[in-house]
Order: structure tokens, then C-alpha cells, then sequence
């Protein structure tokens, strides 16, 4: 419901382990499954299990964030990449809340998985194991301020 630690981290020291592609399906198989639980609670019980969950400031912040009707798919997925790694769970119980409809949420949700997955797990793992820290940097100097500016393509503010 709200992991103490991301799946994240584990799903990186399982690489060695496993192998990317099994490490990739077990974070891809708890996430969603754990992202689908998270939406129907909201969904059921309201703002009131957020609250219960994560606390008054948490409950607070997912009443600020109001995804566009008719950019629902591609605000979940802009949110789960840009936000994942910090508010995951808010993001589920933010479209629960919302009542943004079960496919949309679903397919934002794969959508994004797989974007994530690939990108942190085997792109960026690469870029680290390589010692190339400074393209992450970089990448991410430049990312952060492009979803700042087009916030209000997905998000009503």
C-alpha cells in the first residue's frame, strides 16, 4: 500500500542476480498490481484511507492534483515518469480519487511501467555502470524544467 523503501532499489541489486529482464518483470508485476490496489482503495473508500495511510500533508497534496479529462493517459504517464520516483503512490491514489476511468489509468500505468523500466533499469544502470554520471545529470537538468513548463498541459492548476 506504501512501501517503507521503492521496489526500485531492490529491483537494481536483484540486476546481478536475476538479469535485467527477470529483475524488469518482477518491479513491472509489483507495481502494477501494487498501483491497482492502491486505485481501488482510493477509489472505494475516498480520501479518507489516504489520509489513514499516509497522513493529513499526503492527503493534502493528492487534493492538489487534478489531471486533465482529456489528457488522462498522458498525464498518468508523464506523472509516473517525471514524479514516480518520489510520489508513486500518490499518483495511484490521486486517479482512484479522481475517478479517472479504470482502462485510462491501466494503460497510463503499462505505459509508463515499461518507459520506466527500461529507461532507469537498463538505460540509466548502464550509463552508471559505465561511470557516466554526468549524462544523468544532465538529462535530468533538462527534464525536470521541461515538465515545469508544459504542467499545465496535463495537470489543471
Amino acid at each position: 500500500v506504501y512501501p517503507p523503501l521503492p521496489g526500485g532499489i531492490f529491483t537494481i541489486g536483484a540486476i546481478p542476480v536475476l538479469g535485467w529482464e527477470w529483475a524488469f518483470m518482477a518491479d513491472f508485476i509489483g507495481a502494477v498490481l501494487g498501483g491497482i490496489f492502491n486505485y481501488w482503495l482510493a477509489r472505494k473508500y475516498g480520501i479518507s484511507v489516504v489520509r489513514s495511510l499516509l497522513g493529513k500533508e499526503m492527503a493534502a497534496n493528492i487534493n492538489k492534483i487534478k489531471f486533465k479529462k482529456e489528457r488522462e493517459i498522458e498525464s498518468i504517464i508523464m506523472a509516473r515518469i517525471f514524479l514516480g520516483s518520489v510520489f508513486m503512490e500518490l499518483i495511484h491514489y490521486a486517479a482512484g480519487l479522481f475517478r479517472i476511468k479504470f482502462l485510462n489509468y491501466l494503460i497510463g500505468t503499462l505505459i509508463s511501467q515499461v518507459i520506466m523500466g527500461f529507461i532507469l533499469f537498463y538505460w540509466l544502470g548502464g550509463l552508471l555502470a559505465g561511470g557516466n554520471i554526468y549524462i544523468i545529470v544532465i538529462l535530468a537538468l533538462v527534464a525536470v524544467p521541461i515538465f515545469y513548463k508544459y504542467r499545465g498541459r496535463y495537470l489543471d492548476i
